[in-house]
């Protein structure tokens, strides 16, 4: 028999250390690994938990088969190298996760042999700590170094500069090596003793000081006022004063500066009330009142004068912070219209006008002093206004009479005549000042007042030929420019009222394109311009309104040929999947980046000294821009000053199913076309442009109908079935070449 006690005394103790060993590996927090040659044999829960494997993944792993690619090389060398210092490498957990982890490793005896016990503890949190710290030092390094505020460091002890940043240096003109290791006394930065030893005081009480005002002398003897804010501060166990110092200079002299000026203005203040008080023409001021759609409705007084009572009767008493629809509940509402829009857009707004409720005649101006007000200023020429018309009655009692003496020395046939001619003279007048007046603007003022000055200066007894040629030329420009407004106000209004109607037409891009590089090719040769046209698709036939696409191109092509004075204008389109692209490029002004995005608005222009003698509404592109969006398409401009524009817009694409007839170019020849069989409707009110089309078409035999307006082109085409080509103008009177274009397109078939 063996005696097996001792053995059985030394398994039970080896197993009692192991139970303790894996009690106190369970109860610690850090993972804790036992590897045999790299290889894991044992580990503990807090190892599973911090990894995210289960005990029986881990065992059996490499020991590197947790660690990050990045530390892989450097965990494996200690490992093999058995080294025993604690070293930081990164960790990653079984999904991937990394993060940083502190590694101490050594050598034990476990289970009869040698292994290697590695503690590991997670230090992502020291690790972000230690971050934030390094960040923090790195911002204070970098807002201390370019801060234009003087900032310095001194030591309490002894008071020496021992930092300066270069707002610093910059401020009193000394270098870093001048003033390190010096005090404020040494270098003279005082000029006030006292400020020092009462910041000293504050700094001792408290600890820090807020906006300490003091005067401060720099190299060179200037002295400047300082805003000081310091706090005393403790680094490495001993005190030091950070200050941050600004020069106020400036600012004080504009603080005493502001305070002359406001005296000045309280002085001017009174001298405008007491003109105000004292003026003879009215005067009110009024705020702009909106409704939800932000539209203006109604206006209330904010202050009036004098001679605003004077000249309305109204008391200020009685209409002061009151509503005009409460003072006057029967107003004309275009006054609320004008005056709001003067508020609102900050045009001013002349008028004259008679006011039934006071039997008065009254001529003024409305302005804007600032955004949702206007004022107006005002006088009385009622007086005037019937001495005017006293005279008037007088002239025409006496050209009446003049006219009754003439009429008796002429035969009674032909009194009868002109007694019929001006019947319809007169008619027709009063059907153009009905137009007129139902399409008037305030903004015809500009081109009006031109008339109006340019009309009072012919009056004068003596001027002299040249000038009173110079003088109806500019009231003749400015004509043509009125009846331009008036044209874009016309179809502005329809557009804003909601009335454009979109028609479908058939529409051979080849042949519209090609009539309008016609149009323009005269232009061209006389400014000397290259003109081309650049179709970059096929020869298609669209469903579009040909008379809006029409006016759309003609308006991109007036303001190329407008603005453009050397160089090219060309136009064209190119297909492009669902849509079709239209584009007008020029060499001419071009338009700056800022003001690309107004331009599409009504009645904005580049607001540039070198584009505002070009004139017009401004109006062409915003009506371009409508008909544009109401047809589905878009528009835009890219643009360079002096580099010339592009304008581009994008239609949808809608083929027609139509077949295109191909049209070859024809010479007139008389001898050899014989169009007696064909009949062509020429719609022009100019009697001299209508021989032209006769002299052109002379000896093709055609048959030739002329329609002197475009109400008689419909009434030809309506009623003559064996019309086969119509040739319209487009502005004539009664009824334009538009308007009777589509009118004859929606119930005849011919070629326009």
């Amino acid at each position: 028999m063996v005696d097996i006690t001792e053995q059985k005394r030394v398994e039970e103790a080896l197993k009692e250390s192991e139970l303790k060993n894996r009690a106190l590996s369970e109860a610690t927090e850090e993972a804790l690994f036992f590897s045999d040659k790299g290889v894991c044999i044992e580990c503990n829960k807090a190892a599973c938990e911090m990894f995210g494997y289960k005990y029986e993944e881990l065992i059996g792993i490499f020991g590197t088969d947790v660690i990050a690619e990045e530390s892989k090389e450097i965990v494996r060398q200690n490992m093999m190298t058995g080294y025993e210092e604690p070293y930081e490498a990164i960790a990653q957990k079984k999904d991937g996760t990394k993060f940083w982890a502190e590694f101490h490793g050594r050598m034990y005896e476990y289970k009869g042999k040698e292994v290697r016990v590695t503690a590991i503890n997670d230090i992502s949190d020291r690790k972000v700590a230690e971050e934030a710290l390094v960040f923090s030092e790195e911002k204070f390094r970098a807002a201390f170094k370019t801060s234009p505020d003087s900032i310095s460091i001194n030591r309490m002890s002894d008071g020496k500069y021992v930092e300066i940043n270069e707002g610093f240096m910059y401020s009193t003109g000394y270098s870093e090596i001048e003033v390190l290791g010096k005090t404020a006394e040494d270098l003279n930065f005082w000029v006030n003793k006292s400020d020092k030893f009462k910041l000293l005081g504050e700094l001792t009480q408290k600890g820090y000081i807020i906006n300490f005002d003091a005067k401060f002398r720099l190299k060179g003897g200037k002295i400047i006022s300082g805003l000081m804010s310091a706090r005393i501060v403790t680094l490495n166990h001993e005190k030091y004063l950070i200050s941050i110092t600004r020069d106020i200079s400036e600012l004080k002299k504009a603080g005493e500066e502001l305070i002359v000026a406001k005296e000045l203005a309280e002085k001017r203040e009174k001298e405008y009330r007491a003109l105000f008080t004292e003026m003879l023409d009215g005067f009110a001021l009024h705020e702009v009142i909106y409704n939800d759609l932000d539209i203006p409705e109604d206006y209330r007084f904010v202050e009036l004068n004098p001679a605003y009572e004077r000249l309305t009767g109204l008391k200020k008493e009685n209409i002061i912070n009151k509503t005009i629809l409460e003072v006057r509940p029967n107003i004309e509402k275009k006054w609320i219209e004008n005056f709001g829009k003067v508020g609102k857009t900050g045009e001013p707004y002349w008028f004259e006008d008679y006011v039934k409720e006071f039997d008065k005649y009254y001529t003024g101006l409305a302005y804007s002093p600032q955004q949702d007000y206007f004022a107006v200023i005002f006088s009385d020429v009622t007086d005037k206004k019937k001495a005017e018309k006293i005279v008037f009655e007088n002239d025409k009692q006496l050209k009446e009479q003049n006219e009754e003496y003439q009429a008796l020395n002429e035969e009674l046939t032909s009194l009868n005549l002109e007694l019929l001619e001006a019947k319809q003279k007169a008619e027709e007048s009063d059907k153009l000042k009905t137009a007129f007046l139902a399409n008037m603007s305030h903004e015809i003022r500009t081109p009006m007042n031109g008339i109006m000055g340019f009309s009072g200066l012919l009056a004068k007894d003596n001027l002299v030929k040249e000038k009173k040629q110079k003088y109806i030329e500019i009231i003749k420009q400015n004509s043509h420019q009125l009846l331009s407004i008036i044209n874009d106000l016309v179809d502005i209004s329809k557009i804003e009222a909601g009335q454009i109607d979109i028609e479908e037409d058939e529409v051979r891009l080849d042949l519209l394109s090609r009539s309008l590089a016609d149009l323009y090719y005269q232009k061209a040769i006389d400014k000397n311009i290259d003109f081309h046209l650049e179709n970059k698709g096929v020869d298609i036939l669209i469903k579009t309104d040909e008379t809006k696409l029409r006016q759309i191109l003609i308006n991109l092509l007036d303001n190329a040929f407008k603005f453009t004075h050397k160089g090219e204008i060309k136009f064209g389109y190119e297909v492009k999947e669902s849509i079709i692209e239209f584009f007008v490029s020029d060499t001419g002004i071009g338009i700056d980046k800022e003001s690309t995005g107004i331009i599409f608005e009504r009645f904005r222009q580049v607001e540039l000294s070198s584009a505002r003698k070009y004139g017009g509404t401004g109006l062409g592109l915003s009506i371009s821009k409508a008909y544009i969006e109401k047809m589905g398409g878009k528009i835009w401009v890219d643009s360079e000053i002096n580099r010339g524009s592009t304008f581009v817009f994008t239609l949808p694409l809608e083929f027609s199913k139509g077949k295109i007839t191909h049209i070859q170019d024809v010479k007139f020849d008389g001898d050899r076309i014989d169009w007696s069989s064909k009949v062509i409707l020429v719609a022009e009110d100019e009697l001299v442009n209508y021989k032209f089309f006769e002299e052109i078409f002379e000896g093709t035999k055609v048959n030739l109908i002329w329609a002197i307006n475009g109400q008689e082109a419909v009434e030809h085409c309506m009623v003559n079935e064996t019309i086969d080509l119509v040739l319209m103008d487009i502005k004539m009177p009664v009824l334009n070449g538009y308007d009777a274009t589509e009118k004859i397109k929606k119930y005849v078939q011919i070629y326009l």
